[in-house]
């Protein structure tokens, strides 16, 4: 019994003393914390619906038929002074891959465009891409403001709109160029 013990004792001291630990290396975790970009603010506010209101299907005839524009303005405060560009994410229209799709009206998608309707807002555009909806901010640093004024509105993706809810949703990201 003795010399039993005495091979279990052998044989887990050899089994530590074999066991080898290596160096595999180091991991760097790397980032800062930074004050946010900018307070954003729809319409004055921070709600952030946009009404478009109640349209006729007969409003939209063909492709391209549009609802009466619904302005809007994104003003930002507390940022830097300098230039902006806001993302704008949603699930865009199948046909109409630049309109938002909506809810479950058919056929129709909404439009974001500038103030006077002349150029579109590119939606889903990644960091690097161009939006079309930029602003520059003044101010002191931390202090800046500034205002961009856009529009939306229903846009007809075909010749046949059927009726339905008509909402869609889009995050607003904002980055400094």
């Amino acid at each position: 019994m003795k010399s039993l013990l005495t091979l279990l004792a052998a044989t887990a001291a050899f089994t530590v003393s074999t066991q080898s630990f290596a160096d595999a290396g180091t991991i760097n975790f790397k980032g800062s914390i930074v004050n946010a970009a900018c307070d954003v603010a729809v319409n004055g506010n921070s709600a952030s619906d946009v009404i478009l209101g109640d349209w006729a299907t007969s409003t939209f005839k063909a492709a391209g038929d549009k609802s009466r524009p619904q302005p809007f303005t994104l003003t930002v405060a507390n940022c830097n002074p300098g230039s902006y560009q806001f993302a704008f994410t949603g699930t865009a229209d199948a046909t109409s891959t630049n309109l938002l799709k909506v809810s479950n009206a058919t056929g129709v998608g909404i439009a974001i465009t500038s103030a006077d309707g002349a150029t579109p807002v590119t939606i889903n555009t990644t960091a690097t891409g161009n939006s079309n909806a930029a602003i520059t901010t003044s101010g002191a640093a931390g202090a800046a403001t500034g205002t961009l004024n856009l529009q939306a509105f229903y846009q007809a993706t075909g010749a046949t709109v059927a009726a339905g809810a008509a909402n869609a949703t889009a995050r607003v990201t904002i980055q400094q160029k």
